[in-house]
This record gives C-alpha cells, sequence and structure tokens, in this order.
C-alpha cells in the first residue's frame, strides 16, 4: 500500500489536513491538489502518493527505490520505469514542471523553490 501520509515535523500541516511546500498544496482528505490555491487536474492514486512522498521530506533526495516502496508498495529486484513515468505524467499536471527536479543517477526531489 502506498505511504500517503508524510512524516510529522517534515513538512507544514495545516488544521484542516492540506500540506504545504511553496505554492504546491495536497489535502490529504481529498487527495486534491492546487497550486497557489487554484485546483490542479485530477491525480491519479500514485501520482497523489508520489507527490505526498516527495512532500514529506521537502529537499531530500528520494531514490527510484525509495519512491517506488512508497509509491508502489514494493521493493522489487527488476527494475522498471514507473516512477519515471508517473514523475512525467506529474510533471504535466503541474503549472511549472521544474517543481519536481531530477537528480541524475539518484532519484527524485522537490526543487528549492517548491520546498
Amino acid at each position: 500500500m502506498a505511504r500517503t501520509a508524510p512524516r510529522p515535523g517534515s513538512t507544514e500541516a495545516l488544521p484542516d489536513g492540506v500540506l504545504t511546500a511553496g505554492p504546491l498544496g495536497l489535502d490529504l482528505a481529498t487527495h486534491e491538489a492546487s497550486w497557489d490555491g487554484a485546483p490542479l487536474p485530477a491525480l491519479r492514486p500514485r501520482e497523489f502518493a508520489l507527490l505526498a512522498t516527495l512532500l514529506a521530506e521537502p529537499g531530500r533526495v528520494f531514490t527510484k527505490r525509495e519512491l517506488e516502496t512508497a509509491v508502489l508498495g514494493f521493493d522489487g529486484l527488476v527494475r522498471s520505469r514507473a516512477i519515471d513515468q508517473h514523475v512525467v505524467n506529474v510533471r504535466a499536471k503541474l503549472p511549472d514542471p521544474s517543481a519536481i527536479r531530477t537528480v541524475r543517477g539518484v532519484g527524485y526531489t522537490l526543487a528549492a523553490g517548491t520546498a
């Protein structure tokens, strides 16, 4: 099962269950995302889990394996491109696709201006 709840103290959690990092907001109860308060296109469950995982520790670089475990619910021995495709899909729904930064040879993180 994907982990969508952040670790305590790692992001700003507002009383209404909305996580924020810069302009990005995620409502954990409704699974809706927003950018500067404007709603984003609907995120699929794994896309939402990917963003929630990145928001759990802003600025931290997550390896693809860590994201596979958190988002897909397994730590497979076979390398897949599933996380890469989910990142492509999420970037397409963000007003600023560079909010998710690729760290070549390692994985992904929220860009400094977002976190």
